[in-house]
This record gives structure tokens, C-alpha cells and sequence, in this order.
């Protein structure tokens, strides 16, 4: 977690740096003026920000220190493993797009379309050796990045059971 921290300051340094520094010949405009960028961005940022709190909030202090006797089953976690990486990731495209340049906001998805799966594929199995079968079977109930239509389903089921009794 710190590691990606670090990785993840320098990220913001350099979309910070390229917004007040841009190489003019590999500065491509989005939009005409600057604020128009930083006005988009700022909307767009709105709903991945909330995921991403809901994300945090559901998480508590599992966000940075897991623990053997999780409760991460709950919340948006019933729906999605990664709801926090649903939140935060788009924020990155959007940090690039908010630079007013269509060479940091692609160089910025190109990041996050290989990064993504990297960090998943090593989370989910330092999951998986610490949680065992646990996990194994939350994986199989449980939409990675998009919830599975059998958690609504089970759902439904389970409120109508409610409401019978």
C-alpha cells in the first residue's frame, strides 16, 4: 500500500507538472480554455469520488490495515471486490483530461488499463493466501470491478423471504 502511495504521488506531481510546464510539441488540446477542462474534470470527478468514499467508509480501518477478522462482506463490498478501484482509477484518466491535454490524459489510461489488472491479480491473491476459501468463494459470489446478477438476485429472494414472514 505505501509503495502504490508513493507511485501515486509522483503520478499527481507529474500531471501538476505538465499542466503548468507542457512540451509544446506534445501539448494537443482538449478544450479551448483551461478552465473548461478543470470544470469537466471536476464534475466528472463527483460520482467516482463518492464510490470511492463509499469504498473507504465500508472498508474502515481495513483500507490500510487488513485484518484476519474482516468484515469486508458488507456494504458495497456485497456487490463489488474493488469498489475503490472502481472510484479511484477513473479519477486518474480524469486528473489527464483535467490538464487540458490529450497526451496526458491518454498516457494516463494507458496506465490505468495495464495497471488495473496488475494490481487486482496481486491483491486478490495476497487475499486469497491469507483468507483461503473465505475468499475463494466471496471471488465466486462476488463481481470483481462490476456486480454479478446473481447478488441482485440473491437479494431480491432474500427480501421477499422478509417480507413473507
Amino acid at each position: 500500500m505505501k509503495i502504490a502511495s508513493i507511485f501515486e504521488t509522483i503520478t499527481l506531481i507529474n500531471l501538476i507538472l505538465w499542466a503548468i510546464f507542457p512540451i509544446p510539441n506534445l501539448f494537443f488540446p482538449i478544450f479551448p480554455k483551461l478552465w473548461h477542462a478543470l470544470l469537466t474534470g471536476i464534475l466528472l470527478l463527483i460520482p467516482f469520488g463518492i464510490i470511492f468514499s463509499i469504498g473507504m467508509r465500508d472498508a474502515g480501518k481495513e483500507t490500510m490495515v487488513p485484518s484476519e477478522d474482516t468484515s469486508l462482506y458488507t456494504g458495497i463490498y456485497k456487490y463489488v471486490r474493488h469498489p475503490q478501484t472502481i472510484g479511484e482509477f477513473p479519477m486518474w484518466v480524469i486528473m489527464g483530461l483535467m490538464t487540458n491535454s490529450w497526451t496526458a490524459t491518454l498516457i494516463s489510461l494507458i496506465f490505468i488499463i495495464i495497471y488495473t489488472p496488475i494490481m487486482i491479480k496481486i491483491e486478490e491473491a495476497d487475499l486469497v493466501r491469507r483468507f483461503g476459501e473465505k475468499y475463494i468463494e466471496y471471488q465466486r459470489s462476488t463481481g470483481c470491478l462490476f456486480p454479478k446478477l446473481s447478488v441482485f438476485q440473491k437479494n431480491e429472494k432474500n427480501r421477499k423471504d422478509q417480507i413473507k414472514i
